[in-house]
């Protein structure tokens, strides 16, 4: 494990915001503006100009390749924190989990995502790096639990920077087109089980 730059550290998990389903959880976590800083540059360093990169994606914008393995201190450390907040989301299972892709997404104006889902693996995430004012939100179609009532439909979930949404691979989400000045940086990933031999 690559050593931490105490700089990016503080108490991360400001709290529990809102459970909106059992399955689907919102964190507003409280990261140092240097690692988000660091985050945004190493994301615009890491970004694929190629215009077709995202054209056989569902996601309409510019994204950088796969991080799983980098030596990139920033998204190592945001790994960390994301696995940390995991082990709560799953009420401190005892298994190993890794995240083994992840990757950022910079929404400029007219950026979009498809309707999609995650189906292969377990869990997956969405966290805010920048999020102007009238950013898209980010739906999602569920169905299961709802104030202790069995319910079905979209959650949408507003943009905040330092706002982390864990939930199951198979929900289905989307990001209506974003229309604004500033770009929209949103980081994701997918969470499995380590398998070890």
């Amino acid at each position: 494990m690559m050593p931490i730059n105490n700089e990016f550290i503080s108490s991360y998990l400001d709290e529990l915001d809102e459970t909106i389903t059992e399955n689907i959880k919102i964190y507003d976590l409280n990261i140092s503006d240097a690692l988000n800083l660091a985050l945004e540059k190493d994301i615009y360093r890491q970004l694929c100009f190629n215009p077709s990169a995202s054209l056989n994606t569902n996601v309409k914008s510019m994204m950088t390749g796969d991080w799983e393995n980098s030596t990139i201190e920033s998204f190592n450390i945001l790994k960390n924190i994301i696995l940390d907040i995991f082990n709560i989301y799953i009420n401190h299972d005892t298994r190993k989990f890794c995240i083994d892709v992840m990757w950022g997404s910079v929404y400029r104006s007219g950026g979009y995502t498809q309707w999609h889902d995650h189906i292969g693996s377990a869990i997956s995430f969405v966290y805010f790096l920048k999020a102007p004012e009238n950013s898209s939100t980010l739906d999602m179609l569920f169905w299961g639990k709802r104030n202790g009532n069995f319910d079905k439909g979209i959650v949408r979930v507003k943009p905040k920077v330092g706002r982390l949404i864990i939930f199951p691979s198979s929900v289905k989400h989307k990001v209506d087109p974003y229309y604004g000045k500033e770009n929209r940086i949103t980081i994701a990933g997918d969470i499995n089980l380590l398998l070890t031999m």
